[in-house]
């Protein structure tokens, strides 16, 4: 990040001392610009968050008539919680969790886990019948910094197209909390609910690039219309094997390799495609 950041600050300085570069006088821009988007990634992203909108804003110098840095570009992005996919996951994978986990505890202990001398058959039976509820609540969203260059096309009546290029940091955030209902629930005094909380942080390197056109609306406002591209370099691949406590459950999925517990967002790499449009003023 060093190495893409002091090179570009050099040429920052570099020309805006002469202030000689510019689009028919203009020289500084800002633009604002939303729009929806997709994401592939990790199993939590693909089955379990929906991108619901984009929020941007640039704020550049135009170094000579076709080419511009951009100092300044930060975005929001927010994620819609598919409830249902992952109350779903928690049923469906159930079964397999819980023989997953005995099997490791047998294992471990083959006299028995601690004073409990009951079968898998047993444990999975009880389970079954004394849960009454499973309910989860999330928000996703992250912020990017990518600052970098944009280059623009000789114009044509007031059009013209650009690319965009940057890099930078992506910092995501995600909170989970579940909660599992055990015995009666019309009865008080034998229910027991449990909570399960995730609270988690990623802050990761990432890479966009950008493409569009943009119509000069007025001397000194054009409207915008580009497609984004991101690439966050979220996939460390770091899986923990065991299940170890049944608390963990909700953290758990079941994939081509079977049942696995994911430390969010590293499974793989995370993509992020918008369709925007915006507003950019030439000052």
């Amino acid at each position: 990040m060093k190495k893409l950041i002091i090179p570009l600050s050099i040429l920052f300085l570099v020309y805006t001392i002469p202030l000689q570069a510019q689009i028919n006088g203009k020289r500084w821009f800002a633009e604002l610009s939303a729009g929806g988007c997709k994401s592939r990634g990790s199993f939590e992203m693909n089955r379990f968050y929906d991108p619901t909108f984009s929020l941007s804003l640039d704020f550049g110098y135009m170094l000579t008539p076709h080419i511009g840095i951009i100092p300044v570009s930060v975005s929001y992005y927010g994620f819609r919680f598919d409830k249902q996919n992952y109350i779903d996951n928690y049923w469906d994978y159930k079964d397999e969790y819980s023989r997953r986990l005995w099997e490791e505890l047998l294992e471990e202990h083959p006299g028995g886990y601690y004073d409990y001398n009951i079968s898998l058959q047993n444990y999975r039976d009880i389970s079954t019948e004394i849960m009454t509820d499973f309910n989860a609540l999330s928000s996703l969203w992250y912020v990017s910094f990518t600052p970098g260059l944009v280059f623009f096309s000789p114009e044509l009546a007031g059009l013209r197209s650009f690319c965009q290029v940057g890099a930078g940091i992506y910092d995501t955030r995600i909170w989970i909390k579940s909660v599992t209902t055990y015995g009666n629930l019309e009865d008080e005094w034998n229910r027991n609910i449990s909570f399960g909380h995730l609270k988690d942080r990623k802050i990761n390197f990432g890479m966009l690039l950008s493409g569009g056109v943009e119509y000069d609306f007025t001397e000194k406002v054009a409207l915008t219309f580009k497609l984004r591209y991101n690439l966050v370099f979220t996939g460390e691949k770091k899986k923990i094997a065991k299940i170890r406590t049944p608390d963990g459950l909700r953290f758990y999925y079941l994939t081509e390799n079977g049942l696995q517990f994911h430390r969010f967002l590293e499974e793989k790499d995370m993509r992020v495609v918008e369709f925007t449009g915006g507003l950019k003023l030439y000052f």
